[in-house]
């Protein structure tokens, strides 16, 4: 089975908070979800707010796309 965790400032963070997402088929379970709590959407935030300030926030939409989809 699939484990989809958070993502947040260059590192995987695991929740003690997990839903399973199913198969609307079959109902067959096909992922465990992290849930976010609070402090990691904040921590996300922060995050994201500092690579726009750097680097990140200098290059154009068509770089960042170019790269994202690399």
């Amino acid at each position: 089975m699939k484990q989809y965790r958070n993502y947040v400032n260059g590192r995987w963070v695991d929740s003690p908070r997990r839903f399973n997402d199913h198969n609307p088929v079959d109902g067959s379970v096909v992922a465990e979800v992290h849930e976010a709590d609070a402090s990691t959407v904040d921590a996300a935030i922060r995050a994201g707010h500092a690579a726009i300030q750097g680097p990140w926030g200098r290059t154009t939409v068509t770089e960042r796309a170019a790269m994202l989809n690399r």
